[in-house]
């Protein structure tokens, strides 16, 4: 007896979002508050070249803003297309990005688990 073995879809598995990010015109940091690594001349791991966000500010305006995840991969930043691109060149276009920042990004998302919640009688 031959069982077919099941496949998977792992694009299911990923998630796109567009985060607009907001600076203050009043306030006088004017980072994002997070870092990233990669580019496809400093890949964060072999052949891996995507940018990805490695750390958080806290009490940044990421941070408080909420929505952008540690290892995060960004797709586009104002329109910029980030899927072979520099790293020097990935960190200058987010410096200069003026006061709105629209970033995409695609991350990781866990499979949903349902939990079932079982009772044990002692055989009564």
């Amino acid at each position: 007896m031959c069982q077919e073995l099941p496949t998977f879809d792992y694009k299911d598995h990923w998630q796109e979002e567009e985060i607009v990010l907001e600076r203050s015109s009043n306030d006088n940091d004017t980072s994002l508050g997070f870092r990233i690594a990669g580019g496809n001349d400093q890949p964060f791991v072999e052949n891996f070249t995507s940018i990805i966000v490695i750390h958080i500010t806290e009490n940044g305006l990421v941070d408080r803003d909420g929505r952008l995840k540690l290892y995060d991969i960004i797709l586009r930043v104002n329109g910029v297309d980030y899927s072979n691109i520099k790293h020097q060149t990935a960190v200058r276009i987010l410096k200069m990005s003026r006061n709105i920042v629209q970033l995409l990004i695609r991350r990781l998302v866990p499979q949903l688990i349902e939990v079932i919640e079982l009772k044990y009688s002692n055989g009564n």
